[in-house]
């Protein structure tokens, strides 16, 4: 009787563990995840996220451990890592934790010399390993479009930033794999504004495209992104009146920021029958006349201007001028 009353017990106790051998996600979480990262020194720090960011890259949490040593993640949690300089030296230090380590990763980092600037793109050599994140921030770094092609396939990914990089947009191709992906910023640089034909290609939701040199020829590409609810496509100079019916194209848009830009007020006032929920508009409220300004009110439900909204020019730009990680 022993024995068999202990046979059951093994029995149920391999029964217990064996969805988790699956490599089932749910049950991963649930159950805690266990990550080994080196032991003689921390490649960065972990951060507790209280609540789910969505379709945002500048992700805030609860500082929680330095990444160093085993760690073991408490069930259901949002994990945020933040790479530090130590990383970029060792970024093999990846391959020995699961794939859906992070939920979010930020992989800031800018070269002091030539013979760093390469660092970025080779450490996504092994952040391709974490195949479940849901966000990728390379803000500030100099990862290239080389660097974001190895996100391709990720079926989890949702947001990517790559602000003040040295993308150009050459990597849209490469991520019309990843099926889940909804927000994209690419800011601060030069976009290679034929690139952006590829977007509408993408489930997107968000697209922020401000301070790129976006064209007119760019933005007929983005007016073809159907589903697309929130766009920013300010300082960009070149966009004028002529852009107004690309964006009328999009039926969807409930948040939009045109901030310094050349659309003029005649212009912003065909948007009116966007019903479009939050507008920033081009410039400052003392550029518009007191009969302008009661249009404007009147037209839209909520509406910025330049000097009373630089967070709404692009919600996580901020995050662009922090001090640098190395």
């Amino acid at each position: 009787m022993n024995r068999f009353f202990l046979s059951l017990t093994l029995l149920a106790g391999f029964s217990f563990c064996l969805p988790a051998c699956k490599g089932s996600d749910a049950i991963n979480k649930s159950a805690g995840r266990i990550l080994h990262f080196p032991t003689g020194f921390s490649v960065g720090k972990l951060s507790i996220v209280d609540r789910d960011p969505h379709l945002e890259t500048n992700i805030r949490g609860r500082f929680w451990k330095h990444a160093k040593g085993d760690i073991v993640i408490p069930p259901n949690t949002l994990i945020l890592f933040e790479a530090d300089g130590k990383f970029f030296q060792h970024p093999e230090c990846l391959l020995k934790l699961p794939a859906d380590a992070f939920d979010f990763i930020r992989l800031k980092f800018t070269s002091l010399d030539a013979n760093e600037e390469a660092m970025s793109d080779n450490a996504m050599r092994f952040v391709k390993h974490l195949s479940k994140l849901r966000t990728v921030s390379f803000d500030q770094s100099d990862t290239t479009d080389r660097g974001v092609s190895l996100l391709a396939g990720f079926e989890k990914l949702e947001a990517i930033s790559c602000g003040d990089t040295l993308v150009t947009g050459k990597c849209l191709s490469d991520l019309l794999t990843c099926r889940n992906l909804k927000f994209i910023r690419i800011s601060a640089v030069q976009i290679a504004n034929e690139e952006l034909r590829h977007l509408k290609k993408l489930p997107l939701k968000r697209l922020s495209l401000g301070r790129c040199v976006l064209k007119p020829s760019g933005l007929k590409h983005v007016s073809q992104c159907s589903g697309l609810e929130n766009l920013d496509i300010g300082h960009n100079p070149d966009i004028n009146d002529t852009c107004v019916p690309h964006i009328m194209k999009m039926k969807e848009l409930k948040e939009l920021t045109v901030a310094d830009t050349k659309i003029s007020f005649k212009g912003m006032m065909q948007l009116s029958h966007q019903k479009i929920a939050r507008i920033t508009f081009p410039g400052s409220r003392s550029q518009y006349t007191s009969s302008q300004l009661k249009s404007i009110s009147k037209a839209f439900p909520h509406v910025d201007f330049m000097e009373n909204s630089p967070e709404r020019v692009d919600a996580d730009y901020q995050q662009l001028f922090s001090p640098t990680s190395h």
